[in-house]
């Protein structure tokens, strides 16, 4: 619940990749961002903790640049992600 509160307040969506008794592991929906979240059950109780977590969302640079080349996106992604893309 706090994770759907948290993505709705932020404005994205969570895609589930494991969610059981032990490990909740989520990203973003958009493939290419790389916001992601771990978090491991504590002492076998009903609460999680998170263990780590990428909060950057690329989302976030379109709203504060909405022109933002891809020429710049490229370099961006680079040097923040090392992930390296071609242009097209």
């Amino acid at each position: 619940l706090e994770l759907t509160n948290y993505a709705i307040t932020q404005g994205f969506n969570w895609k589930y990749l494991k969610n059981d008794y032990v490990h909740l592991i989520v990203r973003c929906n958009q493939d290419a961002c790389p916001r992601r979240l771990h978090a491991s059950v504590i002492r076998q109780g009903p609460q999680f903790a998170i263990k780590t977590m990428n909060n950057i969302h690329i989302k976030g640079k379109l709203l504060d640049k909405p022109i933002y080349r891809a020429s710049e996106m490229k370099r961006d992604l680079r040097r923040d992600y090392d992930i390296s893309i071609p242009y097209h």
